[in-house]
């Protein structure tokens, strides 16, 4: 809620899947504490919960919005292999600020991305979740 516009019926959503395996994309506030270059050029961003203990200790000890990315450079191939993913960022103009090494994860599909505009969810990228389970649980939001 502090970066985005999050209805009641999107929020009754969040609490149903999160923490989990699914971003979902929402229209930013107009005067939103992130930097341009975190959200889309038409006013949205992708967020998530994940349900990594590691992230959810951080996000119980830093209270504010914490912008990350997938390991992988957009465009790269995923690795659960820390030293693989920091050779992928050597050649990128942006680079993360900290990274966290947790040893070699084990291989897993991206989250899935939705998108709710008005009673309707749309499906972005197809990931670990679901869609049609994403889409069964949004329909009880509505109900």
């Amino acid at each position: 809620k502090a970066v985005a516009l999050v209805e009641p019926k999107v929020e009754f959503f969040l609490n149903k899947i999160w923490p989990g395996k699914v971003s979902v994309v929402l229209l930013v506030w107009p005067d939103t504490m992130l930097a341009k270059n975190v959200y889309a050029a038409d006013g949205t961003v992708a967020l998530r919960q994940p349900r990594h203990p590691v992230i959810a200790e951080i996000f119980e000890q830093f209270p504010y919005p914490i912008v990350g990315t997938s390991a992988n450079v957009s465009g790269q191939p995923s690795s659960g292999v820390f030293s693989d993913v920091m050779t992928q960022w050597q050649g990128s103009a942006l680079k993360p600020d900290e990274a966290v090494d947790y040893g070699t994860l084990s291989a897993s599909l991206p989250s899935t991305i939705v998108k709710p505009v008005g009673y309707k969810l749309l499906l972005v990228r197809e990931g670990a979740v679901d869609f049609k389970q994403l889409t069964q649980l949004w329909s009880e939001c509505l109900a």
